[in-house]
C-alpha cells in the first residue's frame, strides 16, 4: 500500500510538471529550474544559456488547417527539439502556445546558437512532412547566455525573448542572439 502510493504521487507530480501534448515540460517547472541554475551559477562561476523558440506564422496554420493539425506541428517540433538536446542535461519547456524554451546547462553563447541553428534547420526541412503538412514550416529562435548576458532569471528571459522577437522582425527562419 505505501509502496502503491509512492508510485502514484510520482505519477501525478510528472503530470503535474508537464504538458500534456507535448511531454515538455511546464512553464512554472521551467522557471523554477531556472532560478536554480542562476543560483548554481553564481556560487560555482558556470556558464549556461537559454534558448527561445516560436513557431513562425503558426496562427495562420491554425487557421488554414484547423487546431488538430496545429497540435501536430507543435509535437513534432517538440520532437525535434527533444532529440537535439543532450538526454539529462539540457531541458526543454513548452512556455505557451508555440513557444518553447531550451535551457542548456554549461553551454556558451557559440554552442548555443550552434543547437538553435540545427534545430532550425531540422524544423525547416522536415517538420512540414513530420506534421503533414502540404507547406513549409520554419521556426525563429533567440539565444541568451548567463552571466554574460543579463544578472537575474528574469533578464535573461527578457534578453532571450528580445533576440527571439529580433529574428521574427529580420524575416522569420533565423537565430538571433543577445
Amino acid at each position: 500500500s505505501l509502496v502503491a502510493r509512492s508510485i502514484e504521487n510520482s505519477q501525478l507530480y510528472n503530470l503535474a510538471i508537464t504538458d500534456g501534448l507535448t511531454g515538455l515540460f511546464i512553464k512554472r517547472y521551467f522557471e523554477d529550474r531556472l532560478e536554480d541554475m542562476v543560483q548554481q551559477s553564481l556560487r560555482y562561476s558556470l556558464t549556461f544559456s537559454l534558448i527561445y523558440a516560436d513557431i513562425d506564422h503558426f496562427k495562420s496554420i491554425n487557421d488554414e488547417f484547423g487546431h488538430v493539425q496545429g497540435d501536430s506541428v507543435i509535437k513534432k517540433a517538440a520532437e525535434i527539439m527533444l532529440k537535439e538536446a543532450r538526454d539529462n542535461i539540457d531541458m526543454v519547456a513548452r512556455i505557451g502556445g508555440e513557444e518553447f524554451a531550451l535551457l542548456l546547462p554549461e553551454t556558451s553563447k557559440e554552442g548555443a546558437f550552434s543547437l538553435a541553428n540545427r534545430l532550425r534547420e531540422l524544423a525547416e526541412s522536415k517538420l512540414d512532412s513530420m506534421s503533414g503538412l502540404p507547406r513549409k514550416v520554419t521556426m525563429s529562435f533567440g539565444v541568451a547566455t548567463f552571466p554574460d548576458d543579463a544578472k537575474s532569471s528574469k533578464e535573461l528571459i527578457e534578453k532571450a525573448d528580445r533576440a527571439l522577437y529580433k529574428s521574427k522582425q529580420n524575416g522569420r527562419n533565423r537565430v538571433s542572439v543577445a
